[in-house]
């Protein structure tokens, strides 16, 4: 009955708070908590009793806040709702001391609402113990497969503080006295190249002061050592018996990076010898050279290492060489020699290339063989390799049909195994020689004209005239009389032998013989192929013409070659590229050549080389301008040349001009050029 009273009194006590202005629904035994864990501690908790002041259950909420030390604040209310009554809920508060720094005070609040009513209770914690604070961060730099120690600060204090790792290649000190130092073994054995992170954790003794736990990110830089680089990794050598040492060959050394760094070269045979530019590569190279000395090489593959070993004890650089002694051979292409093909009565040359197997010079022996129609294959006795060899096919003797024979090649200078090159041939029917229209001329440099005379040069134009191309020598002259046949190619004017000057298959050249007459003659060429058909030419007693080249044409006008007593040409200056020319003065003498201008006393008959001078038969008048040069001081044939005439003639006085007609008779004939020469005083 007496708590029933006490009851219905309260009651009346709050119903008469109620009709008060202001009255709370709650109540709070205590506005304010304070804590002291220590630091770096458990959680810790304390509570704060609430009456719900209503005749009716109360829900609450709750919301806590911090001023500092981050979220280290929590609390919980129960039962919630809160039945009527005094002292009916409870709510917990929690600190967390795990991060809060000792000796300072950290202060929050709790706000608790309900029944449209906020109430506050302010938290304050001050955590025991002593504060440490290590360095946030280290870094060492440590090359790969290496160690280094590095060191870590720590103040505040006094405390002694145990210290672990997170990764298993740092080491921390087990311990350390703070304030001090602790040391950190950074262990780069089993780290890649790069950057590597790991944390130490400071934690205070058990047995000390307590204090937040702490950490320290170290950083591994983990670099490679300075070390050297080759750029090859093998090298090979190449030797032949009997042929001495192969060329060196060389290598390049350098540092990882740039550093200088000092070597020593090591090989582990005797016939291979080492050389370096420099001890000390860099980023500038070190050459190293590698000489073979082949007379300690046994047949075949031998193998060899060079090493470079680096002065700061890193990995050496080994090279391996290989040298090869290998029997010395040539080789000769094409082998075989696929058919020629060669027209009866002509000669071919056959090109084959000999190769030595070590690309140096060798002097090589060669011997031909035919195996029917004897002497047919044709080459030198020697000749050096590596180099075109020519050989000859010589059917000017054989008939159509095949023939085989063949080259063996042996070397002279040294031991090579011979090589034998078959030939095969095909001696072919060989196309008569034709003289085409218009065909026949009197030395074109001369004039060109249609017609001949006895002793005049004739060029004969047409297709296969010769299988070669070849010009009269000395050695074909005998008792000074020019050849009248030149590689089977020969020729006939009226039924006289012309001499051969030139030949080639399109083109012949003749000097016609004596007694030919004059009129409609027939000129008929024959080689090992055939015979022409008669060609009909025009015969003069005379066929005169000065030489007047085509490269003489200046501006439409064809000059003469008159050459002046100093050399120079007598055109205008400057009128012919590479060809010094000025304009003759009048009484200068000049020197023309000619052809065909009739017979000379003491006579020297066609074909034959002229001993002496001598003096034109015929009279012969020059004209320049139409005014006759009355000094002729030499006209004859010029010795000791063919059918060549020479005149020496002084120019007379006329007037200036780059452009004088030249003309000339011979036996009262005119001459039919037109031809100029510049004069000038």
């Amino acid at each position: 009955m007496r708590q029933f009273l006490r009851f219905a009194v309260f009651c009346a006590i709050l119903a008469v708070i109620g009709k008060t202005a202001g009255a709370q629904p709650f109540s709070l035994d205590s506005n304010s908590l304070e804590f002291f864990p220590p630091a770096g501690g458990a959680a810790q908790q304390l509570t704060d009793g609430v009456s719900n002041l209503t005749s009716n259950s109360l829900r609450i909420s709750l919301s806590v806040s911090t001023q500092s030390g981050g979220n280290w604040l929590g609390a919980s209310i129960s039962p919630n709702p809160v039945p009527p009554g005094n002292d009916t809920a409870v709510i917990t508060v929690t600190v967390n001391p795990a991060q809060l720094s000792a000796s300072t005070t950290y202060t929050g609040t709790v706000k608790v609402s309900g029944g449209n009513s906020t109430q506050e209770i302010s938290i304050s914690v001050t955590p025991s113990g002593v504060n440490i604070v290590p360095q946030s961060s280290v870094t060492a730099n440590v090359l790969v497969g290496q160690q280094t120690s590095v060191s870590v600060h720590v103040s505040g204090g006094p405390a002694t503080v145990l210290i672990s790792s997170s990764v298993p290649w740092l080491t921390p000190d087990s311990s350390a006295n703070v304030p001090g130092s602790f040391s950190v073994t950074v262990d780069a054995t089993s780290l890649s190249v790069g950057q590597h992170s790991g944390a130490l954790t400071l934690q205070c003794a058990p047995d000390g002061s307590p204090c937040v736990a702490r950490g320290v990110i170290v950083t591994a830089n983990v670099s490679s050592p300075t070390s050297l680089v080759a750029n090859r990794t093998s090298i090979a050598f190449q030797a032949y018996q009997g042929r001495g040492n192969p060329g060196p060959q060389a290598f390049q050394l350098r540092s990882s990076d740039g550093t200088p760094l000092a070597f020593t070269l090591s090989s582990n045979e005797s016939w291979l010898v080492a050389s370096a530019s420099t001890v000390s590569a860099s980023s500038v190279a070190a050459i190293v050279t590698l000489t073979v000395n082949a007379s300690g090489l046994a047949a075949g593959m031998n193998s060899g290492m060079v090493t470079a070993q680096p002065s700061n004890g890193t990995m050496t650089v080994s090279i391996l060489v290989t040298a090869t002694l290998s029997p010395f051979t040539i080789s000769v292409s094409p082998n075989p020699v696929s058919t020629q093909s060669v027209p009866a009565g002509t000669t071919q040359p056959v090109a084959l290339q000999v190769s030595s197997a070590d690309g140096e010079p060798v002097t090589v022996a060669v011997a031909a063989q035919t195996n029917t129609g004897g002497n047919w294959l044709q080459a030198p006795a020697t000749f050096s390799a590596p180099a075109q060899f020519n050989a000859t096919i010589d059917a000017t003797s054989l008939t159509p049909s095949n023939y085989m024979g063949s080259l063996t090649f042996t070397c002279t200078s040294t031991t090579c195994a011979p090589v034998n090159v078959p030939v095969s041939l095909a001696v072919t029917a060989g196309l008569p020689p034709q003289i085409k229209s218009g065909g026949v001329i009197a030395a074109s440099a001369f004039g060109g004209f249609t017609s001949i005379a006895s002793g005049t040069f004739v060029e004969v134009y047409g297709t296969n005239l010769a299988t070669t191309t070849q010009q009269w020598g000395s050695s074909d002259f005998h008792n000074g009389q020019a050849p009248t046949e030149l590689d089977m190619v020969s020729a006939t004017i009226n039924g006289k032998s012309a001499f051969v000057y030139y030949i080639s298959p399109g083109q012949v050249n003749l000097v016609a013989p004596d007694d030919i007459g004059t009129g409609t003659g027939q000129l008929i060429l024959t080689n090992a192929n055939g015979i022409t058909s008669p060609y009909d030419v025009q015969i003069s007693a005379t066929a005169p013409g000065l030489l007047a080249p085509s490269s003489f044409v200046v501006g439409g006008k064809q000059y003469v070659a008159a050459i002046l007593t100093d050399g120079d040409y007598a055109l205008p200056a400057g009128a012919v590229p590479s060809v010094t020319t000025r304009p003759v003065k009048p009484g200068e003498t000049i020197v023309m050549y000619g052809l065909g201008f009739g017979p000379v006393v003491p006579a020297v008959a066609a074909g034959n080389i002229t001993p002496a001078q001598t003096q034109l038969q015929n009279t012969i008048e020059f004209l320049f301008g139409g005014t006759p040069a009355t000094n002729i001081a030499y006209a004859g044939l010029v010795p000791p040349y063919v059918g060549l005439y020479q005149f020496n003639v002084v120019v007379p006085l006329i007037s200036n001009n780059d452009a004088v007609p030249l003309t000339f008779n011979v036996g009262g004939t005119m001459g039919s050029q037109t031809l100029y020469i510049a004069v000038h005083d």
